[in-house]
């Protein structure tokens, strides 16, 4: 299992895909430059800053501590740590509101917006797939993680789903076995039913949608990997959609990461003296 690699790759398609977001004039595999954006190659957004601030807080922890990572996730938004020059891209406007009144009141309270199922809180799974290598993570740990920042049913399960197709890659099962996904009982069945479709793996490309929703996000994510045996083939056909590519094309990513061993070229990703000592940290914990 080539840590390195999984992380590598899950900041390779943030980068790409923040540098591809609206911008459909070269379709060629490198970061690229976005002009409408005004992104340099090889930047990423809270994606990844948020997946550090969780392996970060791993590091110093040794354990999953949700307060500490939010406390983290708060540094990162206040003083830019964890990112790749000092400013968070594509931060969410929900996530915001919950980091802007935590760091006031020290307090954490739901927010109007519980309606809200944006992908976002997709950036704190992998770290805990990971560490749950040879680490009991609890399902209630894991529902209190991912509802620091959003407690809508359909977000918390949209991130199970994620985080166990993560373990059974991990564990050797191929691409679709790993479909084969046991839904706990906590979760209610109208939000089983929404997904119940995509874990049958049938996805057609009509069905797609490019907004930031969590169910159309996986479906994006599902699609892509399902049709598509490597990651060049995968990645360039997402230039052929719109929406937060940066969240997708990291999903994807990561997962051809844990099916092909192979460094990807991240010679253009920024910070890696930074990334690396945060992986070499991490490993220490998780092997």
């Amino acid at each position: 299992m080539n840590i390195k690699n999984i992380i590598y790759s899950y900041i390779y398609g943030d980068c790409y895909g923040l540098s591809r977001m609206n911008n459909k004039k070269n379709n060629s595999i490198k970061l690229i430059k976005n002009n409408e954006l005004n992104i340099d190659k090889g930047y990423f957004s809270s994606m990844t800053t948020y997946m550090l601030a969780v392996i970060d807080s791993i590091n110093k922890n040794e354990d999953i501590n949700n307060i500490d990572i939010l406390n983290r996730m708060c540094t990162s938004f206040i003083l830019g740590k964890y990112t790749n020059n000092m400013h968070i891209y594509e931060i969410d406007t929900y996530t915001l509101k919950v980091l802007e009144y935590y760091s006031k009141t020290n307090s954490l309270k739901t927010l109007e917006l519980d309606n809200n199922i944006e992908a976002y809180s997709l950036s704190r799974v992998l770290p805990v797939a990971l560490f749950s290598i040879n680490n009991e993570v609890t399902l209630n740990n894991f529902i209190t993680l991912i509802s620091i920042t959003n407690t809508n049913e359909l977000v918390i399960l949209g991130c199970f789903i994620y985080y166990k197709y993560l373990i059974n890659l991990i564990n050797g099962l191929d691409k679709y076995k790993s479909l084969k996904i046991n839904i706990p009982d906590y979760f209610k069945e109208d939000a089983k039913a929404i997904y119940k479709h995509l874990l049958k793996g049938k996805i057609k490309l009509e069905e797609l949608n490019d907004d930031n929703n969590i169910v159309n996000i996986l479906k994006i994510v599902f699609y892509t990997i399902l049709n598509y045996d490597n990651y060049y083939d995968a990645i360039y056909f997402t230039d052929n959609l719109n929406g937060k590519k940066n969240i997708y094309c990291s999903l994807i990513m990561t997962i051809y990461g844990i099916l092909d061993n192979e460094l990807i070229d991240i010679k253009d990703i920024k910070n890696k003296k930074m990334i690396n000592q945060y992986i070499k940290d991490f490993e220490r914990i998780i092997l």
